[in-house]
Protein backbone atom coordinates (compact mmCIF):
# COMPACT_ATOMS: atom_id res chain seq x y z
CA UNK A 1 0.00 0.00 0.00
CA UNK A 2 1.42 3.38 -0.97
CA UNK A 3 1.17 6.01 1.69
CA UNK A 4 2.97 8.44 -0.02
CA UNK A 5 0.06 10.56 -0.76
CA UNK A 6 -0.95 11.12 2.75
CA UNK A 7 0.40 14.19 4.58
CA UNK A 8 1.83 13.12 8.46
CA UNK A 9 -0.57 15.45 10.50
CA UNK A 10 -3.53 16.22 8.51
CA UNK A 11 -5.30 14.13 7.88
CA UNK A 12 -8.60 14.05 10.16
CA UNK A 13 -11.45 11.94 11.71
CA UNK A 14 -13.87 14.08 13.61
CA UNK A 15 -11.41 16.97 13.99
CA UNK A 16 -8.56 14.25 15.17
CA UNK A 17 -5.51 14.02 13.97
CA UNK A 18 -3.82 10.65 12.29
CA UNK A 19 -0.74 10.00 14.50
CA UNK A 20 2.39 8.08 12.97
CA UNK A 21 0.91 4.53 14.79
CA UNK A 22 -2.92 4.54 13.00
CA UNK A 23 -0.68 5.16 9.50
CA UNK A 24 1.19 1.96 10.44
CA UNK A 25 -1.82 0.27 11.27
CA UNK A 26 -3.47 1.28 7.74
CA UNK A 27 -0.52 0.27 6.29
CA UNK A 28 -0.20 -3.37 7.96
CA UNK A 29 -3.48 -3.47 7.00
CA UNK A 30 -4.96 -3.76 10.04
CA UNK A 31 -7.79 -0.58 9.31
CA UNK A 32 -9.80 -2.17 12.51
CA UNK A 33 -6.87 -0.59 14.74
CA UNK A 34 -6.83 2.43 13.07
CA UNK A 35 -8.69 5.74 12.42
CA UNK A 36 -11.12 5.20 9.48
CA UNK A 37 -10.22 7.73 7.10
CA UNK A 38 -12.46 10.31 5.89
CA UNK A 39 -13.29 10.59 2.57
CA UNK A 40 -10.56 12.46 0.49
CA UNK A 41 -12.81 15.81 -0.15
CA UNK A 42 -12.90 16.50 3.19
CA UNK A 43 -9.26 15.88 4.18
CA UNK A 44 -8.26 17.89 1.20
CA UNK A 45 -10.98 20.46 2.79
CA UNK A 46 -9.18 19.89 6.12
CA UNK A 47 -5.96 20.45 4.71
CA UNK A 48 -6.26 23.80 3.14
CA UNK A 49 -7.85 24.85 6.81
CA UNK A 50 -5.10 24.13 8.43
CA UNK A 51 -2.67 25.69 6.12
CA UNK A 52 -4.85 28.63 6.08
CA UNK A 53 -5.07 28.85 9.79
CA UNK A 54 -0.79 28.15 10.42
CA UNK A 55 -0.01 31.33 7.47
CA UNK A 56 -2.88 33.94 9.14
CA UNK A 57 -1.37 32.42 12.44
CA UNK A 58 2.29 33.33 11.10
CA UNK A 59 1.80 36.80 11.01
CA UNK A 60 -0.48 38.23 13.47
CA UNK A 61 1.01 38.23 17.22
CA UNK A 62 -1.79 38.81 19.64
CA UNK A 63 -3.29 41.10 17.24
CA UNK A 64 -0.08 42.87 16.52
CA UNK A 65 0.64 42.70 12.65
CA UNK A 66 3.45 42.60 10.82
CA UNK A 67 2.57 45.42 8.59
CA UNK A 68 1.75 47.84 11.94
CA UNK A 69 5.04 46.83 13.28
CA UNK A 70 6.99 48.05 9.43
CA UNK A 71 4.59 51.16 9.76
CA UNK A 72 6.27 52.35 13.13
CA UNK A 73 9.80 51.29 11.71
CA UNK A 74 8.82 53.80 9.04
CA UNK A 75 9.56 57.71 9.18
CA UNK A 76 7.09 60.05 11.07
CA UNK A 77 6.22 63.65 11.00
CA UNK A 78 7.03 66.78 12.83
CA UNK A 79 9.68 66.38 15.78
CA UNK A 80 9.15 62.54 15.43
CA UNK A 81 10.99 62.95 11.97
CA UNK A 82 14.01 64.38 13.68
CA UNK A 83 13.99 61.53 16.44
CA UNK A 84 14.15 58.90 13.42
CA UNK A 85 16.71 60.51 11.53
CA UNK A 86 18.95 60.16 14.31
CA UNK A 87 17.59 56.70 15.51
CA UNK A 88 18.55 55.57 11.93
CA UNK A 89 21.78 56.77 12.17
CA UNK A 90 22.64 55.68 15.55
CA UNK A 91 21.31 52.06 14.55
CA UNK A 92 23.33 52.30 11.34
CA UNK A 93 26.80 52.96 13.14
CA UNK A 94 26.17 50.85 16.08
CA UNK A 95 25.67 47.51 13.54
CA UNK A 96 28.80 48.80 11.60
CA UNK A 97 30.36 48.72 15.31
CA UNK A 98 29.28 44.92 16.09
CA UNK A 99 30.45 43.68 12.80
CA UNK A 100 33.94 45.37 13.30
CA UNK A 101 34.87 43.76 16.25
CA UNK A 102 36.82 40.98 16.65
CA UNK A 103 35.47 37.48 16.86
CA UNK A 104 37.36 36.93 20.33
CA UNK A 105 35.92 39.81 21.12
CA UNK A 106 32.44 38.30 21.99
CA UNK A 107 31.31 40.94 24.67
CA UNK A 108 31.87 43.98 22.51
CA UNK A 109 29.90 42.26 19.94
CA UNK A 110 27.17 41.70 21.70
CA UNK A 111 27.06 45.21 23.28
CA UNK A 112 27.03 47.05 20.18
CA UNK A 113 24.65 45.02 19.14
CA UNK A 114 22.46 45.73 22.11
CA UNK A 115 22.74 48.96 21.44
CA UNK A 116 21.97 48.92 17.64
CA UNK A 117 18.39 46.91 19.03
CA UNK A 118 17.68 49.34 21.81
CA UNK A 119 17.50 52.03 18.37
CA UNK A 120 14.89 49.52 17.49
CA UNK A 121 13.36 49.48 20.44
CA UNK A 122 13.36 53.12 21.13
CA UNK A 123 11.98 53.37 17.44
CA UNK A 124 9.04 51.34 17.40
CA UNK A 125 7.79 53.37 20.49
CA UNK A 126 7.89 50.24 23.08
CA UNK A 127 7.66 52.74 25.97
CA UNK A 128 5.58 55.81 26.46
CA UNK A 129 7.98 58.82 26.65
CA UNK A 130 7.22 59.76 30.08
CA UNK A 131 8.04 55.92 31.76
CA UNK A 132 11.36 54.56 32.87
CA UNK A 133 11.83 52.11 30.32
CA UNK A 134 12.15 55.08 27.70
CA UNK A 135 15.23 57.00 29.86
CA UNK A 136 16.87 53.18 30.06
CA UNK A 137 16.54 52.19 26.36
CA UNK A 138 18.01 55.51 25.90
CA UNK A 139 20.88 55.64 28.08
CA UNK A 140 21.60 52.39 27.16
CA UNK A 141 21.87 53.72 23.74
CA UNK A 142 24.53 56.29 24.68
CA UNK A 143 26.29 53.97 27.12
CA UNK A 144 26.33 50.61 25.21
CA UNK A 145 28.96 52.28 22.45
CA UNK A 146 31.60 53.99 24.48
CA UNK A 147 31.75 51.09 26.65
CA UNK A 148 32.42 49.36 23.57
CA UNK A 149 35.52 51.69 22.09
CA UNK A 150 36.88 51.78 25.77
CA UNK A 151 37.19 47.45 25.55
CA UNK A 152 37.65 47.19 22.03
CA UNK A 153 40.86 46.11 20.62
CA UNK A 154 39.35 46.56 17.00
CA UNK A 155 40.97 49.92 16.26
CA UNK A 156 39.35 50.57 12.71
CA UNK A 157 35.43 51.16 14.11
CA UNK A 158 36.60 52.87 17.39
CA UNK A 159 35.44 56.34 15.84
CA UNK A 160 32.23 55.06 14.95
CA UNK A 161 31.30 54.23 18.37
CA UNK A 162 32.50 57.52 19.46
CA UNK A 163 30.52 59.08 16.60
CA UNK A 164 27.24 56.71 18.04
CA UNK A 165 28.40 57.52 21.82
CA UNK A 166 27.64 61.34 20.66
CA UNK A 167 24.39 60.95 18.79
CA UNK A 168 23.27 59.07 21.40
CA UNK A 169 23.47 62.02 23.67
CA UNK A 170 22.52 64.60 21.70
CA UNK A 171 19.12 62.20 20.81
CA UNK A 172 19.03 61.22 24.67
CA UNK A 173 18.73 65.49 25.80
CA UNK A 174 16.92 66.11 22.98
CA UNK A 175 14.54 63.93 23.33
CA UNK A 176 14.80 64.55 27.48
CA UNK A 177 14.05 67.95 26.89
CA UNK A 178 11.08 68.05 24.15
CA UNK A 179 9.43 64.49 25.07
CA UNK A 180 10.21 63.76 29.05
CA UNK A 181 9.93 66.54 30.32
CA UNK A 182 6.88 67.93 28.95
Amino acid sequence: MNLNFWPKTTLTRNSAILSTADYLMLAAGCPEKAITLQSAEQNRATIEMNRHTVERNSTRMNGLTIQQVLAHLGPRSDIGLLYDIFLYVIFVLDLVLMFGQSDKQTLTTVMAGGAAALAVVAKIEVFTPRSFGSLIINAGMLILPLLVVGMSKAKKVQPLGVISGILSAIYFFMFWLISQRG
